[in-house]
């Protein structure tokens, strides 16, 4: 699915000294798309590597991990060909977990994996990287099995939680400043035990809304829709 970019700055010249954007991502641009690509398949390289050691050393370490479904519905059920079917894979993945030995990982198809990278803005990857600093140097681990998954599951939890509705606010927004703008969107399916509420993807700046409409609509189907002042698509 496309990568969607919310920021929010400083800005003299806006009524409330806030700039708001949403748009597409830098994979959008080129040169920075793919310097972006190369950090973002390093850091899943390091994650391996860590993750390989851990297992040859029998470190408890957060290991990341995703099962697959032990049932698929054939592709042609999820939806048209192209994002409407990604995204009806997309519903279809079983949420991550996280367990203190190896797992595989199908959304990275690894066969294991541990988030390492980041340890100044992520306290899970702090906690990896005492234990492996204590390994190596021949100390006692700082943290037991069940102490590493507690953490792991615990600290992304609330950091999800955190983007999640600051994203929200910010996206709110964003639809509050451009209230009357029609957008283009795309119907990626139908929301779960609700009537003609369908999941849009807006083409143009790459969010994903929400959007009740007064007619049936398809999978695959375009339609022109504008935000209000509340947020809600029209």
């Amino acid at each position: 699915m496309p990568d969607v970019s919310i920021k929010a700055a400083p800005e003299a010249t806006e009524k409330d000294g806030w700039r708001v954007s949403v748009g597409l991502g830098d994979a959008s641009s080129s040169r920075l798309g793919l310097a972006r690509q190369l950090v973002s398949e390093s850091m899943l390289l390091a994650g391996e590597a860590v993750a390989g050691y851990g297992d040859k050393h029998g470190l408890p370490l957060p290991y990341r991990g995703q099962e697959m479904r032990s049932e698929m519905p054939p592709p042609e059920e999820l939806g048209p060909a192209g994002l409407p079917r990604m995204w009806g894979a997309l519903r279809m993945m079983l949420p991550s977990s996280i367990a203190s030995s190896p797992q595989p990982h199908l959304g990275l198809g690894l066969d294991a994996y541990v988030q390492v990278t980041s340890p100044i803005r992520r306290f899970a990857d702090l906690a990896v990287h005492y234990q492996l600093k204590a390994h190596l140097a021949g100390e006692p681990l700082p943290f037991s099995a069940d102490e590493v998954v507690r953490i792991g599951r615990e600290s992304g939890s609330r950091a999800r939680a955190l983007e999640r509705s600051a994203n929200d606010y910010w996206l709110c927004e964003f639809w509050r400043r451009h209230a009357g703008k029609p957008f283009a969107g795309l119907v990626l399916g139908g929301v779960r035990g609700r009537d003609q509420s369908y999941k849009l993807l807006l083409t143009e700046v790459g969010a994903i809304v929400d959007y009740k409409s007064t007619t049936p609509l398809t999978a695959g189907e375009e339609a022109l829709v504008v935000p209000s002042k509340a947020g809600v698509f029209l």
